[in-house]
């Protein structure tokens, strides 16, 4: 393995091949996916009735805050008819490393979806939600290698900058936050359809944490316009294995 370059195993740009196993005549393309948590909180200006205060007109704003959460989310898409079935109950978003066997030097292909047994996968494409590393990186690693250099197995623990960006439809236009992604990774074999293949990078854990950013209100054309500031954490659960041919790709 070599570690003269970062693995910024969250990059999801430029284009991709798959290595396929075969299981009695059939492809597997192998794949992984995490269960993304979100706990934001998007906070507002919101302006307060006016008072008459003896002779005195009184004028006051309080600060108004939405969870920003997964059922809101979704709730979200559905509303933008984007939900195959047009239902909230069951779907769950995911974060899916398309690239598994992507090495050192090879472009990863990460992206989101949202998922339900029985349904469709559904894509959500870079203008709804996009994840962007950005510049700002630190790992610890250690390996194991046999004589011939083929490493045979890692773990790494890493710190980096990560942003998100996309567009909330019928929420807000547009929104960005940054915040320091906390993560580990191990090097190894999975299991995908009970056939074994070599997995590169295993997504163990990993947490966005004291994320900030801001959200453009709601269709309001006011240049003054007060926007959501978008404040909290987003956590991404151990990478599952799995055959992503089912999964639309980006």
């Amino acid at each position: 393995m070599n570690h003269s370059s970062p693995r910024r195993i969250f990059t999801i740009v430029g284009c991709f091949g798959l290595m396929v196993a075969k299981v009695c005549g059939q492809v597997v393309v192998p794949g992984a996916q995490s269960d993304v948590t979100l706990a934001l909180t998007l906070s507002v200006t919101s302006d307060l009735p006016r008072k008459t205060v003896g002779v005195n007109s009184q004028y006051s704003s309080g600060i108004l805050r939405t969870s920003f959460n997964n059922l809101l989310f979704i709730n979200q898409l559905k509303a933008a008819n984007k939900l195959p079935d047009n239902t909230v109950t069951g779907w769950k978003l995911v974060y899916v490393n398309r690239t598994p066997l992507a090495g050192d030097r090879d472009t990863v292909v990460r992206a989101f979806y949202l998922v339900k047994t029985g349904q469709p996968k559904v894509l959500l494409t870079d203008d709804i939600i996009r994840a962007i590393p950005k510049p700002g990186y630190v790992e610890a690693f250690t390996s194991l290698v046999d004589p011939s250099q083929r490493t045979l197995s890692g773990t790494t623990s890493f710190r980096s900058t990560f942003t998100l960006e996309g567009k909330i439809p019928g929420l807000t236009n547009d929104f960005k936050a940054q915040g320091l992604l906390t993560a580990t990774d191990k090097t190894g074999s999975a299991l995908i359809n009970k056939v074994s293949y070599p997995f590169k990078y295993q997504l163990t854990s990993a947490r966005l944490t004291g994320v900030v950013g801001s959200a453009t209100a709601d269709l309001n054309p006011n240049p003054d316009r007060n926007d959501y500031l978008v404040e909290g954490s987003v956590i991404f659960s151990a990478e599952i294995p799995l055959d992503i041919s089912t999964y639309p790709a980006p």
